[in-house]
């Protein structure tokens, strides 16, 4: 049989995600990259460009027929902007009633259900709602602890880390070992420099890249490290740089270290 030169299917996906919906996942985690960063305009100018049926005035003022979304896009595109309104400082009065309906949507994955969960909390912190924070965040915690999916909390961590800088909620949610031994693990990964990349929004193959392009690799050498194209290496080193704000390699870097993802 024909050999499938390296970076061929690489180089594929990248132009039919030029094409095809495909990239609607590809925007939806640059602007969670943005959201992370604080640079919440400019997550919205990614999200409202996104060409989808439903807009942003759908997302924000539907409840119920978010219950009812089946197509992958369409609910990264509801989760994105859920994710901005869950983090204003006076969130809308039916939010809760949103992310409830997402809940119980049943093609929302199991880790997004954490995530829903997580913004719960939140808002409830945000209303002053100390006992549903410490509801909502305990019920967070412990499936994330049970499905093993303690990388949200470190992808989340606008949401989760003032929460437990709230001594009484901490307090409660620590009395479950489970949710301990998750926290501790929590705890350990922010303090890392390729987790404090991701939960910045730098995806995996990014960081891969961005270690490789600090250690000298040129753009062939990194093709070669990682088995794809020198096209594909382009692709993701140019969303990296738009990212982080900067023009060019050495910029990465520079901005990289000083933010103690190196």
């Amino acid at each position: 049989p024909a050999m499938i030169r390296a970076g061929f299917l690489d180089g594929l996906w990248i132009h039919l995600s030029e094409r095809l919906p495909l990239h609607v996942p590809m925007e939806i985690r640059s602007a969670i990259a943005y959201q992370n960063m604080n640079r919440w305009s400019e997550a919205d100018g990614i999200l409202s460009a996104l060409l989808l049926a439903k807009g942003r005035n759908w997302y924000e003022t539907a409840v119920e027929d978010l219950a009812l979304l089946t197509r992958r896009d369409e609910i990264a595109c509801a989760m994105a902007w859920l994710r901005r309104a869950a983090h204003s400082p006076s969130p809308r009065p039916h939010l809760e009633r949103q992310i409830a309906a997402l809940v119980g949507n049943q093609k929302v994955t199991l880790r997004e259900k954490v995530v829903l969960r997580l913004w719960l909390a939140h808002i409830a912190h945000q209303r002053r709602d100390a006992t549903g924070a410490r509801g909502h965040l305990r019920a967070g915690l412990q499936d994330a602890a049970r499905l093993g999916c303690h990388g949200v909390l470190s992808e989340e961590r606008i949401f989760v880390a003032p929460l437990l800088q709230d001594q009484r909620i901490r307090a409660h949610v620590e009395a479950s070992p489970d949710i301990r031994a998750a926290l501790a693990i929590y705890a350990a990964s922010i303090n890392s420099p390729r987790a404090k990349a991701r939960s910045a929004g730098i995806t995996q193959r990014e960081t891969q890249m961005l270690q490789l392009v600090a250690d000298g690799f040129p753009n062939k050498r990194i093709a070669q490290v990682l088995s794809i194209s020198e096209a594909t290496v382009k692709f993701h080193l140019s969303n990296l740089y738009t990212k982080i704000g900067c023009r060019n390699r050495n910029e990465a870097v520079r901005a990289a270290r000083a933010l103690g993802w190196l």
